[in-house]
């Protein structure tokens, strides 16, 4: 709703504002005194108006105290002889002289510094300066480019060993006491430890590499996968995974394969086609074999283990897992009687390492591990992570030192401005609220400029490393709060100490040393 005008009001208080500008360019004039020998701050008492060494003096020096500043009644490009002018006493100097109408008529509310013309002269100040800002500038967006790169990739490891300490967590491995040499335990081995108080599911598991005789592998996580996974660890287990595309596997069909979204990439495959699994090594012996899936499904993307394991039928890993085994024995072994290891869930409030144990001692022929040693390794890597955000962070630090001095530098450039702006009447918290805005712009300017330049670097890398299974940073909203968040606070933290600075400017003498 308008607010209706109230001219008495309103007359008053343009009438102070009015007063307070005449008072505040008064007071510019006897800071800005000279005399026949050109020495500055002498009083302006004792000194006749006539005096043209006097008065030409105090014109020349205005006019330079208040060169690039704007001025109310001075028009846009107009030359320093009309600011002289509006600025001109007239009257006895001793018995109190008033300024020309035309400089106290044209201060207003929107003339009056630090008010509308804020905005305006920061962004004049960022091109006038444009070395000196793009400096600034420049150094942010390297320390959040940096800290964008660093913090991608400790986000990609700590989703990874977020997953890796879920599920381990939560479950015992137990693998044959020979070793893994051959890789397999007999099934014969899960009722004895199903038996056993506190054990909720024994479920037998086949693994198997996916390119075998090779390194690639998912950084920080497990290789490139063939797994089996009997359909009840879906429901104990606290990694869930979902379908991006297609069905779901039916354990007991042959010949199907569910890829995680790693795999799908990296093999360049999606529902409907085909894939040979395991795949062939350069240098594979005459034995290998390997057979050919029809992939049904891809998993949404995890960002952990699942995205790199290609989920198969029983029989079809139990046929796997016979031809990976030497072909010397090989035709001996009833694949139906195997399995790669067994996962032990326990019920609620069971010990999991005190169980571990039990399996142990009570078993014979396996090693059951502890999850808390899974667990133990997992936090080790999660140093990692810590590492990279300390390095990242101190770029930021770095960049906010070359902040805070472009801001040290701009209020000893602009001295005398501040000085005016103070003469004529501007309270300092104005003076105050504009240098740190102006820090917190280049601050937000560089922190976005950065950010974006890390993110597409990130995901230019990730494509290009997607392929061979080395995608390896995860841009996330966290990341995004962070860097920018760290940004604004730093820039913030950088126009304190220069405008508290400029608040303890000394007007007189810093327009005499203009």
């Amino acid at each position: 709703m308008p607010v209706a005008p109230q001219p008495g009001r309103d007359a008053r208080a343009g009438e102070a504002v009015a007063r307070r500008g005449q008072l505040g360019l008064e007071r510019l004039a006897a800071q800005l005194a000279v005399g026949d020998d050109g020495a500055a701050g002498l009083p302006l008492e004792g000194h006749h108006p006539g005096d043209g060494a006097v008065l030409d003096g105090l014109e020349r020096r205005i006019t330079e105290a208040t060169r690039g500043v704007r001025l109310a009644g001075v028009e846009q490009g107009a030359g320093p002889e009309q600011a002289a002018d509006v600025l001109r006493p007239r009257g006895d100097w001793r018995h109190g002289s008033s300024l020309r109408p035309a400089a106290a008529a044209a201060v207003t509310p929107d003339t009056l510094p630090c008010r509308r013309g804020s905005r305006v002269e920061i962004i004049r100040s960022f091109v006038e300066r444009r070395v000196r800002t793009s400096l600034a500038i420049g150094g942010v967006v390297v320390g959040v480019l940096a800290l964008t790169l660093t913090g991608a990739l400790a986000e990609h490891f700590d989703a990874q060993t977020a997953g890796g300490v879920a599920y381990y967590r939560t479950s015992i491995q137990v693998a044959d006491s020979a070793g893994t040499y051959a890789g397999v335990i007999s099934l014969t081995k899960v009722d004895p430890i199903q038996k056993l108080p506190g054990v909720a599911a024994a479920l037998p598991t086949i693994t198997l590499l996916a390119r075998p005789g090779t390194t690639i592998t998912t950084p920080l996580g497990l290789p490139d996968t063939i797994e089996y996974t009997d359909p009840a660890a879906a429901r104990l287990s606290p990694l869930k995974t979902t379908l991006a595309a297609g069905k779901p596997l039916d354990p007991k069909h042959q010949g199907d394969v569910v890829l995680g979204a790693d795999l799908a990439t990296e093999f360049k495959v999606k529902v409907g086609d085909s894939i040979d699994l395991p795949v062939r090594p350069v240098d594979a012996n005459p034995d290998f074999v390997n057979h050919a899936f029809h992939v049904i499904g891809v998993l949404r993307r995890t960002n952990t283990l699942p995205d790199a394991i290609a989920s198969i039928g029983l029989l079809d890993a139990q046929t796997l897992l016979q031809e990976s085994l030497p072909a010397s024995f090989r035709d001996r072994v009833d694949p139906s009687s195997l399995a790669s290891g067994i996962t032990v869930y326990g019920k609620p409030g069971t010990d999991l390492d005190k169980l571990a144990d039990q399996i142990n001692t009570k078993v014979s022929g396996v090693s059951a591990t502890r999850p808390s040693d899974y667990v133990r390794g997992f936090d080790q890597s999660a140093r990692f992570d810590a590492i990279a955000i300390v390095a990242g962070g101190l770029t930021v630090l770095l960049a906010g030192l070359v902040l805070l001095d472009t801001m040290l530098m701009a209020v000893a450039e602009r001295a005398h401005e501040i000085a005016l702006k103070g003469l004529m009447g501007a309270r300092m918290w104005h003076v105050v609220a504009e240098h740190v805005l102006e820090a917190f712009l280049l601050g937000l300017i560089g922190g976005a400029l950065g950010y974006g330049l890390g993110a597409g670097l990130s995901y230019l890398l990730d494509l290009s490393g997607r392929s061979i299974g080395m995608d390896v940073f995860l841009l996330t909203p966290r990341l995004a709060k962070i860097a920018l968040g760290l940004t604004v606070g730093i820039g913030l933290a950088a126009g304190v100490v220069p405008a508290l600075r400029a608040v303890r400017v000394d007007p007189g003498r810093a327009l005499r040393d203009r």
